[in-house]
């Protein structure tokens, strides 16, 4: 595997993120939701972290760290 495939696998995405995301909390299934660190967003919770794929995204469409352009009805 690559070496950032192997960081992946050695490090639980999740106790990672939290350190840097304000209120992350578990929401069912393994996966995470809580404020994103990439912007100021202190009322919502944008940011996902999903454990069971090893991904973790903004719902916000301006933030850098969106991970949902699949989701756009534009996208193909």
């Amino acid at each position: 595997p690559s070496p950032i495939e192997a960081l992946k696998k050695a490090i639980p995405l999740a106790p990672f993120v939290a350190s840097y995301t304000s209120g992350l909390k578990s929401s069912g299934h393994g996966f995470f939701i809580g404020r994103c660190p990439f912007h100021n967003s202190q009322s919502q919770r944008t940011f996902w972290v999903d454990t069971k794929h090893n991904v973790c995204g903004c719902f916000v469409p301006d933030c850098i760290a969106f991970c949902n352009k699949h989701l756009s009805p534009t996208s193909k």
